[in-house]
């Protein structure tokens, strides 16, 4: 599918809080190291805060204090240097390895750094050693969703999946819609097809006025090849949001796959329309499907209209080829001459133009342009028995013209002779 779910990581505040840390029982220079700090940290004065710790490990250097570790961590991160802060957090962490909130930072930092699968580790670590804290359940399930767009991002789906699963089970109070859409993201990636769809028509259900389900629904029955019920899905949530020309063309597109050729004409027509100036290469495409949607309706004059704006836009071979067709069904055997003529000349590799260019000359009664082409189909090995053929018909039909023309002329001497 041309339309992925993009997901976008809230980047976590960084804490700068000691709770969870015993700071009674920090030495009084270690507290005050740590007090200064957050006072310039929230001033914004990150490298005075950086410095100010940094005095104090050099003049303590058998320091391990988990507060001037995770203070010190922190002003990395927000400072976006989160290699530098990786190593802090970790430090912290091989002390106190419950302490909830430097999993969520060393996650945080760890996305940064692009490592995603060891971020959405960090990520369910820190669930695990909040999730017995004091708050309602709300932070650590936004965590589990973190972690699973961080597996995401990776390319590990399925390590995505139990948490959303869980998340999207009815087990939270408050099921939020991104979490649906990464699950249903999931159940894609993991070609879960059935899944997703149980998943797509269950929101439906909740929301059937979300043009987003629609679309979903659509691609989803378009995998399964259910056209008809993805054309439904796609008229759906045309009612509900505005189509794009891209969405319009789909449309347009699965009306003919199902044999509802006026509509899909009538959707052509549309997406063509929504283009200010429709001259690009592509709209030849577009006119060309518009064409054969009048055809399949039984309209060869709407079609040639539509044929004759995609050739004005690219002249190509195979819409003089169609072109020529259209006008053989209706024996205008000069102008389909005329347009497998062009064919020929723009495909000089095929011999089909030659052939069908030769056939409606003859059949126009144009025996010499007939030879000329039909001459050249003999050339084309897929052609040669039809085009010999046909030549020695053009030389049958001039044998009994010489013939008639023999006859002719001794009927008029035979008149002159009773006449003298």
């Amino acid at each position: 599918m041309k339309n992925r779910l993009v997901f976008i990581l809230i980047s976590f505040i960084v804490l700068w809080a000691t709770d969870g840390i015993n700071a009674a029982n920090l030495p009084r220079s270690a507290q005050s190291a740590v007090y200064e700090a957050q006072k310039l940290m929230e001033e914004k004065s990150y490298k005075e805060a950086e410095q100010r710790l940094k005095v104090y490990l050099s003049r303590h250097p058998d320091s391990n204090h988990v507060p001037i570790f995770f203070t010190l961590a922190n002003i990395f991160s927000l400072q976006g240097r989160a290699a530098k802060a990786e190593p802090f957090y970790r430090r912290v962490l091989k002390k106190d390895t419950a302490f909830s909130p430097a999993w969520q930072n060393l996650g945080s930092v760890l996305f940064d750094l692009k490592k995603y699968v060891k971020a959405g580790n960090a990520f369910v670590k820190a669930y695990e050693t909040e999730a017995s804290g004091k708050d309602d359940g709300t932070k650590s399930n936004i965590l589990l969703y973190h972690a699973s767009i961080a597996y995401l991002i990776a390319g590990k789906p399925a390590l995505s999946r139990p948490h959303l699963e869980y998340l999207t089970s009815g087990a939270v109070k408050e099921i939020k819609q991104e979490w649906l859409e990464a699950l249903f993201k999931t159940y894609l990636d993991l070609k879960k097809t059935d899944l997703a769809l149980q998943l797509i028509l269950k929101l439906i259900h909740q929301d059937g006025e979300n043009p987003k389900w629609w679309h979903y629904l659509a691609h989803l029955q378009m995998q399964k090849e259910k056209y008809e019920e993805a054309a439904e899905a796609l008229t759906i949530r045309s009612y509900l949001k505005k189509t794009n020309r891209e969405e319009t063309l789909l449309m347009a597109d699965l009306y003919r796959m199902i044999g509802i050729p006026h509509k899909a004409a009538a959707a052509y027509k549309n997406a063509i329309g929504t283009n200010s100036d429709c001259r690009q290469k592509k709209c030849s495409g577009y006119y060309e499907k518009l064409a054969h949607s009048y055809l399949a309706g039984h309209e060869p004059d709407l079609a040639l209209q539509a044929l004759d704006n995609a050739i004005e836009i690219a002249p190509e071979a195979r819409l003089y080829q169609l072109k020529g067709q259209i006008m053989m069904a209706g024996q205008q055997w000069h102008k389909a001459h005329l347009a497998f003529g062009k064919a020929a000349v723009l495909d000089s590799e095929n011999g089909r133009g030659h052939l069908l260019a030769g056939y409606c000359a003859l059949q126009g009664r144009s025996y010499e342009k007939a030879r000329a082409h039909l001459t050249k189909a003999i050339t084309f090995t897929k052609q040669t028995k039809q085009a010999r053929q046909l030549l020695d018909h053009i030389e049958t039909l001039a044998m009994a013209q010489v013939n008639d023309n023999e006859e002719y002329s001794a009927s008029l001497s035979t008149n002159r002779i009773f006449k003298d």
